[in-house]
C-alpha cells in the first residue's frame, strides 16, 4: 500500500475524530448508536485504505493492460463489497443507521482537514527544492 503523507494524516485524523465522537454519541444518543459509530468509522477508514492501494495499483504500475483492468474490476468490486457490508450491518445486524453515518462522515471530515493540514508547494519547500535542481543542470 503506498503510504503517503497526506493518506496517514487522513487516517490519523480520523482516529482522533472517531475517538472525540464515540463518548459524545454514546451520552447524547446512547450506546447503540455509539457502536453503531464505531463501525461506520472503521468501514470508511478501511473503504478509504482500500481505494487506496487499488487506485496506486491501477495508476502508478508499470505493469499489462491486463493487471490494472484487475485492479479496475477489484475497485468496482470493492464498490459493490462496501455497499454490501453497510446493508448488512443496518438491516440484518441492526445498527442504527446515523450512528453509522456519523461514523461514515468522520472519513470525510477527516480527508477535508487532512488536506488543509498539508502543506502546499511553497510551504514545503519543494519549489526550492526544483529550482535548485534546474541550476544545477544550467
Amino acid at each position: 500500500m503506498s503510504k503517503s503523507k497526506f493518506l496517514v494524516s487522513a487516517v490519523t485524523t480520523n482516529i482522533v475524530l472517531l475517538l472525540a465522537a464515540l463518548p459524545l454519541v454514546w451520552w447524547l444518543i446512547g450506546p447503540a448508536t455509539a457502536m453503531a459509530t464505531g463501525a461506520g468509522g472503521v468501514l470508511g477508514m478501511a473503504n478509504l485504505l482500500g481505494w487506496s492501494w487499488l487506485m496506486h495499483r491501477m495508476l502508478g504500475g508499470t505493469g499489462p493492460a491486463r493487471s490494472k483492468a484487475k485492479y479496475g474490476l477489484l475497485f468496482i468490486g470493492k464498490f459493490g463489497l462496501l455497499l454490501l457490508v453497510i446493508y448488512i450491518a443496518i438491516n440484518k445486524l441492526g445498527l442504527s443507521p446515523y450512528g453509522f453515518l456519523i461514523g461514515l462522515s468522520t472519513m470525510v471530515l477527516s480527508l477535508v482537514i487532512a488536506g488543509f493540514l498539508q502543506p502546499t508547494e511553497e510551504d514545503s519547500g519543494e519549489a526550492e527544492l526544483m529550482n535548485m535542481e534546474e541550476g544545477k543542470k544550467e
